[in-house]
């Protein structure tokens, strides 16, 4: 990034560098539904001075539209690298920058783990925390007060789905189980409710404080076999009932990539 850039963002930006370079090449190793997947993941690389498989490269400018919200991040991104370039204002220059340093700081890492149903919950709890705290302060309200009005995996009826989490702790998953027990307060809500005013709160939070009995219902809709709800969560990866339910549920893929390789077959075929 610039070397005008506010210095305390910088160190955050800086401070995720090696992390962000290490989950971006450790996607590249899994094959990738497009094109544009990989090269997102590249340009993230490059973008924090480090290195793809490949090489460093850059692919010629494809469509864009939008059914296609990656195109915009990955010319984000080459605008910004290429950017003495281009004629470009103070203020198209200072956008370009937040817009980049968003996307490759939290966006691109949102996305590329958004298709796991197991994930979805603890994830998304995460991201919101990240976006309440990044350190541009009109990007963290403005972004965090639009994913809050989307937090259907956090919802009573899907919390449930992060039991099947190998990334949350067997103390949150003991206490999800004790909230199983917990009566849900009137009809459960398609997404959870979280007031964004009380952000120490939300800092403390855990995929259990989503959890209510409705949350079994996910159990019944999949008949799923639940008996190792009766086991300690430490035991659960020696218990066919956990892993035969986990391997059923980790085959769900949660987001609309399919409509949008169905938008680009579509168009190939045009």
């Amino acid at each position: 990034m610039d070397d005008d850039l506010d210095a305390a963002f910088a160190d955050v930006f800086f401070g995720c560098k090696e992390q962000v370079i290490s989950f971006c090449i450790r996607n590249l190793t899994i094959v990738q539904p497009r094109d544009d997947y990989r090269e997102l993941l590249e340009l993230t690389i490059i973008l924090f001075g480090g290195h793809p498989p490949r090489g460093t490269r850059f692919i010629q400018p494809g469509a864009f539209h939008r059914a296609r919200w990656m195109a915009r991040v990955i010319y984000g991104l080459k605008i910004n690298m290429f950017r003495k370039q281009f004629h470009l204002t103070a203020g198209e220059l200072k956008g370009f920058r937040r817009f980049v340093a968003f996307s490759a700081m939290l966006y691109v890492k949102a996305w590329f783990t958004a298709s796991s149903a197991v994930a979805a919950a603890a994830s998304d709890l995460a991201y919101l925390k990240e976006l309440i705290s990044f350190p541009d302060p009109q990007i963290a309200q403005a972004t965090s007060k639009k994913f809050v009005n989307h937090l259907w995996y956090l919802s009573e009826d899907l919390a449930g789905l992060a039991l099947f989490d190998d990334s949350v702790s067997m103390d949150t998953k003991r206490k999800m189980v004790a909230a199983l027990k917990e009566e849900s307060q009137g009809d459960p809500r398609t997404r959870a409710r979280v007031d964004l005013t009380a952000k120490d709160t939300i800092a403390t939070k855990t995929v259990a404080d989503f959890v209510t009995s409705a949350s079994s219902r996910i159990f019944q809709a999949f008949k799923l076999n639940t008996e190792f709800l009766d086991k300690d969560p430490a035991e659960w990866l020696n218990d066919q009932s956990f892993t035969s339910s986990q391997q059923v549920l980790l085959a769900i893929a949660v987001v609309n990539d399919f409509a949008e390789r169905g938008v680009a077959l579509i168009q190939d075929i045009q």
